[in-house]
């Protein structure tokens, strides 16, 4: 669920019991909801509704994520959103959003997580057309790094895209809504609710994903591929609208050629997306700290190509990103 559109704040506060009911997201706004007071509505997704919230004690903002009451009669559904709630609470990374607490008031289940206040790349790309180079990059190089952690769990995001991955004011990435996470030995099967629903992106997620074969951490490691050719061309590399077309492309590996979009790239930059995209996963970088290496490598070429590569700067991997990053 992304955290897009406000709606009206709230003009007073009441408790929500066990004897309040809950049948859409305005009933809650101006409530009280355990020990948070709730604001406003920030976005809406196909389980529930993101709320902005305030946690008095602690005199914070708080993001609620609350299961609609349609999806609460599902027990599958209430299964994946408390196995979020279980995967975030054993993150502890920079770019990843934190949380606080799962809780239910009455028949109300919510995640109470860290407010990231700031847009989610689908819209400012939408808005501003496709991002720099080296911006991307850097972006690509942080959301890379929280599936390191992620990874290292032992779970797979899989849903990784430009709306799940939001940029706070000060300008640092958060990956959010880990709604479908799942763990890697858990991951074989198609991803498929008991009412014939896809769980994922098509556009994002990988073609072993969409045949339900049990994924690995390469299949992240498409859909951050998949994101970064977002970010460099403002498009998804999919030319068909409709799923079936979008489903057949991805299986065969039929996607618009990023250099057919954005002709002025480099070929090193060109060759690092097709590799993250490629169909075949043993093709792909192995890990999310391969595209992290692969990512260092390009820029340096790029530096290389502009007769301004200059001596190793001190620091090492952090002091390269900090002077690869820093350069625009």
């Amino acid at each position: 669920m992304s955290s897009r559109n406000a709606a009206t704040r709230n003009t007073g506060t009441t408790s929500m019991g066990a004897d309040k009911p809950y049948r859409k997201p305005q009933d809650l706004v101006g409530q009280r909801l355990a020990q948070y007071q709730v604001e406003r509505i920030v976005g809406k997704g196909g389980m529930g509704t993101v709320f902005e919230a305030v946690e008095p004690a602690l005199d914070r903002k708080v993001a609620l994520k609350v299961l609609s009451p349609e999806a609460s009669e599902s027990q599958e559904t209430v299964d994946r959103f408390k196995r979020e709630a279980k995967v975030l609470a054993q993150i502890e990374h920079p770019h990843v959003v934190k949380i606080y607490q799962l809780g239910r008031v009455g028949r109300v289940l919510f995640i109470a997580q860290e407010f990231v206040d700031g847009t989610d790349y689908e819209t400012i790309v939408e808005r501003d057309g496709p991002m720099d180079l080296r911006e991307s990059l850097a972006v690509i190089d942080q959301v890379a790094s929280a599936l390191e952690a992620v990874h290292d769990l032992g779970v797979i995001h899989r849903d990784l895209k430009p709306g799940n991955v939001m940029r706070r004011s000060d300008g640092v990435t958060k990956v959010l809504d880990f709604g479908i996470a799942k763990p890697i030995q858990a991951s074989l099967g198609p991803d498929i609710t008991r009412a014939g629903m896809f769980l994922g992106t098509l556009g994002y997620c990988s073609p072993e994903q969409i045949r339900g074969d049990r994924l690995t951490v390469r299949s992240d490691v498409y859909s951050l591929g998949v994101t970064l050719y977002f970010f460099l061309t403002g498009e998804a590399p999919n030319k068909g609208a409709g799923t079936e077309e979008m489903l057949a492309e991805t299986l065969q590996g039929k996607l618009v050629p990023i250099r057919k979009r954005r002709a002025d790239l480099a070929h090193p930059v060109v060759r690092l997306v097709e590799q993250m995209i490629h169909r075949d996963a043993s093709k792909r970088p192995a890990t999310a700290a391969v595209v992290r290496s692969r990512v260092i490598e390009v820029l340096e070429q790029l530096d290389a190509a502009e007769g301004d590569a200059g001596p190793p700067p001190p620091g090492g991997l952090l002091g390269r990103l900090a002077r690869l990053f820093g350069r625009r």
